[in-house]
């Protein structure tokens, strides 16, 4: 039929008694006002239920406050995963209870991966090994099945605006359940080039990217962690899954690509941005394997000291373990002339001074690096620098007159 037929037929059938109509996943204001025309409204009690997963959708729709759906907690994610699978009317043995709450604990209160994981254990034995190799393989399991999980989620991406997009994608750049501090992710938003300002607006940089991050969040992409007294996000994450999402979505459109292995002599990837994941988000190669990486880089990003790509020299200073500089180092980082972003998160390790090698990427925006001494006054050589952030040992550090007269420098962290 053609849709005027099928819109003149549902309404003559509603014309009757009272109706309830669901209407599913609706993702737009045009198609919500499309469809609630065919609705014949005659005050008799008549109601229709919208789900939807844009906030903006919802209150167009009604102006009340919409019903917002949360995650499971662990007891009624338990109930879901064991109801899936025995059935409401049969037991469960008492022995697969602890290993099952840990297996929903891991969906994170998600109930669409908490039914896929239900299907699968469905059609497996009902032993306590099944179910733990179960526990140890979730990720492999859920990505058996791309159209259950994140293809259902990838909707969600796909319908975004292309300004958010590669907001969004820059999420994955970090370890599972890392809660990334706001000011800490806007500023790394700003230096990659992804917030502009629309024209004609006096908004900052700053504020466009609060903006940016309050439409992820009611997008439900992101998911806000602690508030401020103002009601503004502290921290933020992403769910795991969507973090999956975001690593098929970052190698098929080169946004980013995430070292697991070694470089090759002839096959390097052409992509700008590049991730280092630790040891537990999945394994990478040993760290001499990425003394030479693609010199194309732009944004270079390591969560652990098992990742930094050159032979340390250390030294122990209580437990931290101390970078000396040496050729390696410096070798390492006068290779990319070109990069933007140095973010180095892990909080374990500082150099012993300021690597003087990093006031030569003269393209450089954001730069978080953990050293002892004072910042030397070669910084200044970094004209396009917006964002310095730089951990030391000691309470005492001088910051060059120099620094001062950098123009583009809007934020410092010490």
């Amino acid at each position: 039929m053609k849709d005027n037929d099928l819109a003149d037929l549902v309404q003559k059938n509603l014309k009757g008694p009272r109706y309830l109509v669901v209407d599913d996943d609706i993702w737009s204001r045009d198609v919500w006002d499309s469809i609630s025309q065919i609705f014949p409204n005659r005050n008799n009690g008549n109601r229709i239920l919208l789900t939807t997963r844009e906030n903006e959708v919802a209150m167009y729709a009604n102006t009340s406050s919409p019903h917002e759906m949360n995650l499971l907690d662990l007891d009624n994610s338990w109930k879901l995963l064991r109801n899936k699978v025995f059935g409401l009317e049969h037991d469960h043995p008492l022995v697969l209870e602890k290993i099952g709450k840990k297996i929903v604990e891991k969906c994170q209160g998600l109930p669409l991966i908490i039914s896929v994981v239900a299907g699968h254990l469905s059609k497996t034995a009902k032993t306590l090994n099944s179910w733990e190799y179960v526990a140890q393989t979730l990720s492999e399991i859920i990505a058996c099945h791309p159209n259950k999980c994140l293809g259902v989620l990838g909707l969600s991406y796909h319908h975004l605006p292309n300004r958010l997009k590669p907001c969004f994608l820059s999420m994955g750049n970090f370890p599972e359940d890392f809660q990334v501090d706001t000011w800490r992710l806007i500023q790394l938003w700003i230096a990659e080039g992804f917030i502009r300002a629309p024209a004609g607006s006096r908004k900052s940089l700053e504020e466009v990217a609060k903006c940016y991050l309050e439409d992820l969040i009611s997008r439900n992409l992101v998911m806000a962690g602690k508030r401020r007294f103002n009601g503004e996000v502290k921290v933020c994450r992403i769910h795991d899954l969507l973090r999956e999402f975001c690593f098929i979505e970052d190698e098929m459109t080169k946004f980013m690509h995430v070292v697991r292995t070694p470089f090759s002599s002839t096959q390097k990837p052409n992509v700008r941005r590049f991730k280092f994941p630790s040891k537990s988000g999945g394994g990478v190669a040993p760290p001499e394997a990425f003394i030479d990486p693609p010199l194309v880089a732009r944004s270079k990003y390591y969560f652990s000291l098992l990742n930094l790509p050159f032979e340390p020299r250390i030294k122990l200073v209580g437990i931290l373990p101390i970078y000396r500089h040496d050729p390696i180092i410096h070798g390492f980082f006068s290779r990319f002339n070109l990069l933007r972003v140095l973010a180095i998160f892990n909080t374990n390790v500082r150099f012993e001074s300021f690597p003087l090698v990093i006031t030569k990427l003269f393209h450089l925006r954001y730069l978080q690096i953990r050293c002892f001494g004072n910042i030397p006054e070669s910084i200044s050589e970094l004209q396009n620098l917006q964002t310095l952030i730089c951990d030391g040992h000691s309470l005492d550090i001088t910051l060059p007159e120099k620094i001062w007269m950098m123009k583009n420098l809007r934020y410092i962290r010490l």
